[in-house]
């Protein structure tokens, strides 16, 4: 066992730094806080919350100045302010819109939200897995020791031949390369779980044996209820408000104006008589609309728009059916690993540990050699491993169930 993990710790080096334990809730925490997706998905609401402020936006207000030295006091004369306005239904149809966008942007984080906290889910469990895995090897690769340094000692006394002892070491080398590529599969879940945490530091599973969830009552499923029918349905809403922002292209602008005096009085080098209105500056007032003359241009926008409509929704709709297939799909495989384990719960361990018990207590007694007793025991460790195998499939199945439903 010692020489495992010198092993070990010469190819990982991970192995002998120090791990951090820590609960699937802490994990769950520091992704949520700290994956660099999720954050640019909040980024991305701070942002169209940002535009939201964008709805009540004015043209550019209009200012000119004309100073003409060869006319006597007229509006070449004259300071002019002018402003443009939508009519009150076109800022309010693009506030709207911008809400819209926003709320398709957080449902586009809740999706993201939802999809990290499942694949945390499935790279804890998977590294809880993977370290069960190498326990089994590695109890396995005590065994062959024993067995090897029996099977050394024998063929020195001369009670055995050559061949077995050749076969106790190729069991044994067998398992000593299976044991290095378990811990390299363990390596490897741990850096997929430090790659959603974002983090550097080495995180490993708390306890020694693997846990099983608990689905708990799953009730019904409504797929328009989930994150993703949220998403999909926040999508359809923002192209009709799109489209509806679109139609107030038909609608006129107004345009309001004033004129003021502007005479430069000690400026006058043709000597006209630039005599100012003595009863104030004002010169003129003026209100404008504008309204669209060619509407083929604006006609084309609103059809591209009420198209984006349409796909929208036959979006959602394919994708919702999708989803509920996905979810069908992933029940039958829950029951699947549902049975397959009360198989080993119900039979397959109670087997295993009755022949190990009987297998020892026949090899005391002398009614079966070492080597029989070797693979009776080997046997045994095989049905473990396909337990904990069991047990990992279950967990998949009902984190993958949780994800569909949008449970975190």
């Amino acid at each position: 066992m010692n020489r495992i993990f010198t092993m070990l710790m010469v190819v990982f080096p991970a192995f002998a730094a120090a791990q951090t334990p820590m609960t699937l809730s802490d994990c769950l925490r520091t992704a949520l806080e700290r994956n660099l997706i999720l954050r640019s998905g909040q980024i991305a609401v701070l942002r169209a919350e940002d535009l939201q402020k964008t709805s009540f936006d004015l043209a550019p207000t209009e200012l000119s100045f004309g100073q003409d030295f060869t006319t006597g006091l007229s509006t070449d004369n004259s300071v002019r302010i002018s402003q443009t306005f939508d009519l009150p239904s076109v800022y309010s149809s693009k506030s709207k819109l911008l809400k819209a966008q926003t709320d398709v942007e957080r449902g586009r984080m809740a999706v993201t939200r939802n999809q990290l906290a499942a694949n945390v889910k499935s790279a804890y469990f998977t590294l809880a897995f993977m370290r069960e895995r190498l326990r089994i090897l590695q109890s396995q690769d005590s065994l062959y020791t024993h067995f090897l340094q029996i099977a050394n000692d024998k063929l020195g006394a001369g009670e055995t031949g050559r061949l077995e002892q050749m076969n106790i070491e190729r069991l044994a080398g067998e398992n000593r390369t299976a044991v290095a590529n378990a811990a390299r599969d363990v390596h490897t879940a741990q850096l997929q779980l430090m790659l959603w945490m974002n983090t550097d530091s080495a995180v490993t599973t708390v306890g020694d044996t693997l846990q099983r969830l608990d689905i708990g009552n799953p009730g019904t499923f409504d797929a328009a209820s989930t994150p993703m029918g949220a998403a999909l349905q926040n999508e359809v809403t923002a192209a009709d408000r799109n489209l509806h922002s679109i139609k107030q292209g038909w609608m006129p602008q107004v345009s309001i104006g004033a004129t003021i005096q502007a005479v430069i009085r000690g400026l006058n080098p043709y000597n006209v008589d630039r005599t100012p209105f003595s009863k104030g500056d004002l010169m003129g007032l003026e209100v404008g609309v504008s309204l669209p003359l060619s509407f083929g241009a604006q006609s084309a926008k609103v059809r591209a728009a009420k198209r984006e409509v349409d796909m929208a929704e036959l979006n959602r709709q394919e994708q919702l059916r999708s989803l509920q297939t996905d979810y069908q799909t992933a029940m039958d495989s829950y029951a699947k690993a549902r049975c397959t384990l009360d198989y080993y719960d119900r039979e397959a361990l109670h087997k295993s540990d009755e022949m190990v018990r009987i297998s020892h207590t026949a090899y005391k007694n002398g009614s079966i050699s070492y080597v029989e007793l070797l693979q009776n025991m080997q046997t045994a460790e095989e049905t473990r491993m396909s337990y904990v195998q069991a047990i990992n499939d279950f967990n998949q199945a009902i984190i993958r169930l949780e994800s569909i439903r949008g449970s975190e």
